[in-house]
């Protein structure tokens, strides 16, 4: 029965029938571990962190990683960062499950989105496997949105040493140097692009250092209008 009905509750949670698969989950009587962490996938999936969470209470056998894996998946969409903490250390001080990268990577992500990048690089450093490229553009992703330019080109660089011939993680350097007004570090980021022959689609991404210096010359010029404008009208008033 089960070769039908995991499969069945994979499916409906998917489609976003949450009710219908766990209409399935309640039908089944004996269930194995993959049916509860497919209803816990359903749940999570469709951002019905309360219900999974409270399931994930409920289960009636030990869970394993992938159970976890989803949790924390649950926690993400909620912004839910120290109960994502407690799950995470709780797997090896309860349940004598170690983390896997996957569980590491969702908690890097966790404290990404909440701005907690130093807690995330701290993680990365601390982790008792090798922090993959996933983890450091996670963290890279994370920088960018909250403006950390430093940390986030330690996360850059460290993508572009694991997959060098990738061209995001440049783009994603040469951005956050723009952003931070560094138009010589954009400058070699964009010939080391060059010299690595990454093709000619960064270009149109990357801003160039040209086209800064015409904006901030432009903004420049309309400030010192604007100032003009307002010194009229204190003369005229």
């Amino acid at each position: 029965m089960l070769q039908v009905a995991n499969p069945l509750i994979n499916m409906y949670g998917k489609c976003g029938c949450v009710e219908e698969a766990r209409r399935i989950f309640d039908a089944v009587p004996s269930k194995n571990i993959v049916s509860w962490n497919t209803i816990l996938a359903a749940y999570a999936g469709n951002g019905r962190v309360t219900e999974a969470l409270d399931l994930f209470a409920k289960i009636a056998m030990p869970p394993d990683w992938i159970s976890f894996c989803v949790v924390l998946q649950a926690c993400s969409h909620a912004g839910l960062v120290d109960e994502a903490w407690d799950f995470l250390l709780s797997m090896r001080s309860q349940h004598g499950i170690e983390p896997r990268r996957a569980h590491y990577s969702a908690m890097v992500e966790i404290f990404g989105k909440a701005g907690k990048l130093e807690e995330a690089e701290r993680l990365i450093a601390a982790m008792p496997v090798e922090p993959d490229a996933v983890i450091w553009r996670s963290l890279l992703g994370a920088c960018k949105i909250h403006g950390d330019t430093e940390r986030g080109t330690r996360a850059a660089l460290k993508v572009i040493e694991l997959k060098p011939d990738e061209s995001g993680p440049y783009i994603l350097l040469s951005n956050l140097h723009a952003a931070a007004g560094r138009l010589d570090e954009l400058d070699k980021v964009r010939k080391l692009m060059k010299e690595r022959r990454l093709g000619k689609s960064w270009a149109m991404d990357a801003v160039s250092k040209e086209t800064l210096e015409l904006e901030s010359k432009q903004v420049r010029e309309r400030l010192l209008a604007l100032n003009r404008h307002m010194e009229d009208l204190r003369v005229n008033r």
